[in-house]
């Protein structure tokens, strides 16, 4: 066998061959045992692992994809039954000291539970207005006029709404001409707000014509005395200091208070 590949190669060519089978045999087995002794030490001196590295550029947007079907419509619901009517409300009068109210009521019934609505409670009697007299310390007030076509005494009436319950003396009887001011039982009355103090007639003027009053009295209508009667006075004009002239006439108006 040498001897042919010796013939065939010759000496020189024969050594060549036999190195590369060896280094060919030799290069197997070192790739099948990973590289022996030389390969695990460059495994365990490998160097720490690097950085992360940045992040990268976003893709870019995918496709919209393509519409789900409809669904299908669903089924209508069914009809309700139609509910029952409600109760109507019914109510009752009730008398006396009852569910809570002392002067009766009324009492609602309905589906809900009975309900109570009271009278109110009976108030005591007040006092009456104005009746048959005058009450004390009230006052009404009126007016007065007269007037003469020619010389003479002129009588006029001074009328009480309502009764005073006793008669007024000369005292308390009070006449103020024009333009004169109020005197004492008339505080704070003018002729155009009439006041009397208690117990006074007091008798106001806003306007005189001819003799400017001369000669008034104020007469009690019972007995003819200076003062007033208890439903008023009469108003004299000329009775003390004669005849009054021509055209003479006035009004005004008057208050009285009751004692």
């Amino acid at each position: 066998m040498l001897t042919r590949l010796r013939n065939h190669f010759g000496t020189a060519g024969l050594v060549v061959a036999i190195v590369a089978l060896i280094a060919a045999l030799a290069g197997g087995a070192f790739a099948a045992t990973g590289g022996g002794a030389t390969a695990s030490k460059a495994k365990a001196t490998r160097g720490p692992k690097g950085p992360k590295g940045p992040k990268g550029d976003p893709g870019t947007p995918g496709v919209n994809g393509t519409n789900g079907k409809d669904g299908v419509n669903g089924t209508n619901g069914k009809d309700g039954t139609n509910g029952s009517s409600g109760t109507s409300a019914t109510t009752t009068t009730f008398v006396g000291n009852e569910h809570g109210c002392a002067e009766g009521g009324v009492e609602v019934k309905s589906a809900s539970a009975p309900a109570y609505i009271c009278k109110g409670v009976k108030g005591t009697d007040g006092q009456t207005g104005f009746t048959e007299t005058l009450p004390s310390t009230k006052t009404e007030t009126g007016t007065w006029a007269v007037a003469a076509g020619s010389k003479g005494i002129v009588l006029a009436a001074i009328s009480f709404p309502i009764p005073l319950t006793t008669e007024l003396d000369a005292a308390h009887v009070v006449f103020m001409n024009e333009g004169q001011p109020a005197a004492s039982g008339c505080t704070g009355g003018t002729p155009a707000a009439p006041k009397a103090d208690a117990g006074f007639l007091c008798v106001y003027t806003s306007a005189f014509l001819g003799g400017k009053g001369a000669g008034i009295t104020i007469l009690k209508t019972g007995d003819g005395q200076p003062g007033a009667g208890k439903t008023g006075a009469a108003f004299l004009i000329g009775g003390t200091e004669g005849a009054i002239p021509d055209g003479e006439n006035g009004y005004g108006s008057f208050a009285v208070t009751a004692p």
